[in-house]
């Protein structure tokens, strides 16, 4: 499970900070911690992700509602980290204000999206077809729009990584998942005391 594979992360992390307290005045300077301020070992070169990025990254309303439900109803994925009703009521108030979402939790919404079109690849191919449809048409505005840029400033030599160029939905929103965990500061996230789950900054 994503959130309990974070949390022993974070416990593996925390018992090897403690174990090296004692030798710590002896040891002389520190090498920078493990994580999304450091060199991330599980999302080496992921960016984080703004709020702009993750709205546009969302497929329309509907379309985000049929992969819910293929997730939640398939029968051969097994989800016992994820508490149906309260995931959807925390659904529908990011659609309602999605700044205020924490990013870790956008992270784990990507991830169902992501999961919902696997399940679709066998119960609704149409719904695929239009997720890959607006995928092209997005990642055709966004090449058009880098070659703009870079018309407008040719001493800029960036390469256009824009995840609107992966045409894969699936891939897309893995890709989304990993850069919300990343500007969340997944391996800084406490738990939360009530329930299971990390909290963690909303985006700015």
């Amino acid at each position: 499970a994503l959130v309990d594979s974070i949390h022993d992360i974070q416990t593996l992390l925390s018992q090897s900070d403690d174990q090296a307290e004692p030798a710590a005045a002896d040891a002389g300077p520190r090498l920078p911690a493990i994580g999304p301020e450091g060199h991330d070992v599980l999302f080496p070169g992921v960016q984080p992700v703004s709020v702009a990025d993750i709205v546009g990254a969302l497929p329309p309303r509907a379309d985000a509602d049929r992969l819910l439900g293929l997730f939640f109803n398939a029968k051969f994925i097994s989800k016992p980290f994820l508490h149906a009703h309260q995931f959807r009521r925390r659904y529908e108030a990011f659609w309602a204000e999605p700044a205020s979402a924490p990013l870790l939790w956008v992270s784990i919404m990507f991830s169902v999206l992501s999961a919902g079109v696997t399940v679709a690849k066998a119960r609704d191919r149409g719904l695929v077809a239009r997720l890959r449809e607006e995928r092209r048409q997005r990642g055709q505005a966004s090449r058009q729009l880098h070659h703009q840029q870079r018309a407008q400033a040719p001493s800029d030599n960036s390469d256009d990584d824009d995840d609107n160029n992966v045409d894969s939905p699936e891939v897309a929103f893995r890709v989304k998942a990993a850069q919300c965990l990343v500007a969340g500061k997944y391996l800084r996230a406490r738990a939360c005391p009530s329930r299971r789950s990390s909290c963690t900054r909303t985006a700015a």
